[in-house]
């Protein structure tokens, strides 16, 4: 695994492969973007998931910016 230098976390895509340090940084860089909220489009963790259920296209119920960004002061 990639060991993200911003907060000590280590990332692997879904299919199980390491990330590079650039990609752990686009990565991190999306996520902690409030501008992104909602963009599933272009979010790394869009899989593609059906809307079966009324999720998101990644299968959650909450946006993965959301909940990387809820402790922003200015979020």
């Amino acid at each position: 695994m990639t060991e993200s230098p911003v907060t000590g976390l280590q990332l692997r895509y879904k299919e199980d492969k390491e990330m590079t340090e650039k990609e752990v940084n686009e990565y991190l860089d999306f996520m902690y973007n409030p501008k992104n909220s909602y963009n599933c489009d272009k979010c790394p963790e869009n899989s593609g998931f059906d809307d079966w259920e009324g999720k998101l296209p990644c299968g959650q119920q909450n946006c993965w910016v959301d909940c990387h960004c809820r402790n922003d002061e200015d979020y």
